[in-house]
Formats: C-alpha cells, sequence, structure tokens
C-alpha cells in the first residue's frame, strides 16, 4: 500500500502595508496629530510619506500640549504650515512659537479660522498684529498667558484694535494674562484707560477677560452698550479695573446680552491645553477624503458657544 503524500505546509499570508489606500491612510492619519505623522506614520514607507503630504490632512495643526524640544517643534510647525498648502484653517501651538513663524502662518494660510496660542512668551504684539493682518477670516483668536502680547500702546490702540480691524468676522476672543503682568502694558493709569478697541469686534460672540489690564468701566460699558451687539457670553475676572466698575450700572446696560445672571468665576479659567484636549475627538479637524468630499470641518462658531452655559455674563474681581 503507498504512503499517502505528506501534507504541503500552509502557505503563510502577509500583508504589504505599503500598499493599503490613500483613502484609508486619510482616515487613520486623521485621528493623530502633527507630530505623530511627522515623526512616526510618515517615516514608516514611501508611499505613507506621500500620504502624509496631502493638504488636507493639515487642515488643522494642533501642536499645543507636546513636550519636545522648542527648535524641534517650530521645525514640525513650519513643516506641517507647508504640507498645509494654503488650506490651514486652524493652528493651536505653544510656548515655541515665534514672530517669524506667525508670519509663516499668516503668509501661507489665507483660510486660517482658528488660532490658539498658550504660554507663547517669544510671541510680541507687533508680530501677532502683522500676522493678524493677513488672516482676514480669521473667527477664534485664544490668548492664554502670552506675556509680550499686550493690549495697549500704539497709535491705533494696540492689538486688539488690529484684530478688530482686519478681522471683521471675529466671534470668539479669549484672553489670559497673569493680574501679576498688569503694569507690563508700559506703567501709570492714564495707559491703562487707553481703550482696548474690543468693542469694535461687531460680530463678537464670546468674550473672555482674565488679568487684562484696561478692562475697567469705560471698556467694559462700551462692548455691552451696543459695541458688540450679538454678544452671548461675557467672562471677566481678576481684570486691575474692574476696582472701579460699577456692576450695577452696568448689568442695567446688558440688554444687549443674553444674561441670565451674574455669577462670580469660583474656579481658575480652563488652560487652552486642557480645552484643547477635551475637544479633540469632538470638534478638532475631520478630514476629507482623496476625492474633496468631506467627513468633516471645523465647525462653526456656534457649536461651541452652544457648549457654554449660554447666555451667561460672569464677573469676578479680587482687587
Amino acid at each position: 500500500m503507498d504512503a499517502l503524500p505528506a501534507p504541503s505546509p500552509e502557505k503563510t499570508t502577509t500583508r504589504d502595508w505599503s500598499e493599503l489606500p490613500v483613502d484609508a491612510l486619510s482616515v487613520v492619519f486623521a485621528k493623530l496629530g502633527a507630530v505623530e505623522v511627522l515623526m512616526g506614520a510618515g517615516l514608516v514607507c514611501r508611499p505613507w510619506l506621500d500620504a502624509t503630504k496631502l493638504p488636507h490632512l493639515w487642515r488643522c495643526v494642533d501642536i499645543a500640549a507636546m513636550k519636545k524640544k522648542r527648535a524641534v517643534l517650530c521645525v514640525m510647525a513650519d513643516e506641517a504650515v507647508k504640507r498645509a498648502d494654503g488650506q490651514l484653517e486652524a493652528f493651536m501651538a505653544g510656548a515655541f512659537v515665534t514672530n517669524k513663524l506667525l508670519k509663516h502662518v499668516g503668509d501661507s494660510s489665507p483660510t486660517l479660522k482658528r488660532l490658539w496660542l498658550e504660554s507663547c512668551s517669544l510671541v510680541t504684539s507687533n508680530g501677532l498684529a502683522q500676522m493678524i493682518a493677513m488672516a482676514p477670516l480669521l473667527e477664534e483668536l485664544v490668548l492664554s498667558y502670552c506675556r509680550k502680547v499686550r493690549g495697549g500702546g500704539g497709535g491705533g490702540g494696540g492689538v486688539y484694535a488690529a484684530v478688530a480691524e482686519a478681522c471683521p468676522r471675529l466671534r470668539r476672543l479669549e484672553v489670559r494674562r497673569y493680574p501679576a503682568w498688569r503694569d507690563d502694558d508700559g506703567g501709570g493709569d492714564h495707559h491703562r484707560r487707553r481703550p482696548l478697541g474690543i468693542a469694535a469686534m461687531r460680530e463678537l460672540r464670546h468674550l473672555t477677560l482674565v488679568g487684562v489690564a484696561g478692562a475697567g468701566d469705560d471698556e467694559l460699558a462700551a462692548i455691552v452698550d451696543g459695541g458688540c451687539p450679538h454678544l452671548e457670553v461675557l467672562h471677566v475676572s481678576e481684570c486691575p479695573g474692574l476696582a472701579a466698575v460699577d456692576v450695577a450700572a452696568l448689568r442695567s446696560k446688558c440688554g444687549g446680552v443674553k444674561c441670565g445672571g451674574f455669577t462670580p468665576a469660583s474656579r481658575p479659567p480652563m488652560t487652552t491645553s486642557r480645552r484643547l484636549r477635551r475637544r479633540k475627538s469632538g470638534d478638532r479637524l475631520a478630514t476629507a477624503g482623496p476625492t474633496g468630499s468631506t467627513t468633516g470641518q471645523i465647525g462653526p462658531p456656534e457649536k461651541y458657544s452652544a457648549q457654554l452655559r449660554p447666555a451667561t455674563v460672569l464677573f469676578a474681581n479680587r482687587y
């Protein structure tokens, strides 16, 4: 009796990850941050590198909470802006940002809608104003603890006046400074009484001012008394000028603001990086497919206002 033939060894199947379709790679890369794509996915193979260079992947650049050397982050942010190829809509970054990098963002991003900067000690008022002048579509500006960005000074009233002039669509402004910085704007009370220029932001819906020198009686009255007719949320706390504010009189002028009550701030404001981490899964960029059909976009400002307590005016004074 003949022996049965030996079974042939099973063929092992291997998958060539470099052959994944570009649209599938786009979905995966969209869930990664800029640093992960630049230093990880883009280094796997040539097809993946090519996929990471698709401009629609870089509409939102978020490098706000990364712990790497400043020079490395600056180079990566610069490369991310280049890969966006003019399609950048949101830029969120931290202490490594310089005036030069901001200028590159402004020069390369005519469609920029959201700018969030946190603890950017190298960014100055002039540097920000020059960048803002190149971002007419800007809708959100968040400046958290950027010491050299000061509201006063300059013949036109400073950086906020420049923002009001250059960004007619601005709907959200958040400025946070440490109260101990109140003398950084140049010294005396006369300087701090100079108008900030926020009242000229006609489309503003959400305004947060923390530790901002100049946010006193006249400035707040101008804001709520018709200067910002669409204002929905106003949060002012720890500002040196608050001590002199007639809160009762100011309340009477808030007819244009949807206010459900005046509530003192009971906890420190959330930092930019914490907000970014909370929003990361929800309203950060969702990308478009290779054909241009979008699976999501940076949401309109109304979306963010709805997440906050609507119709609220907050005042807190520690002086």
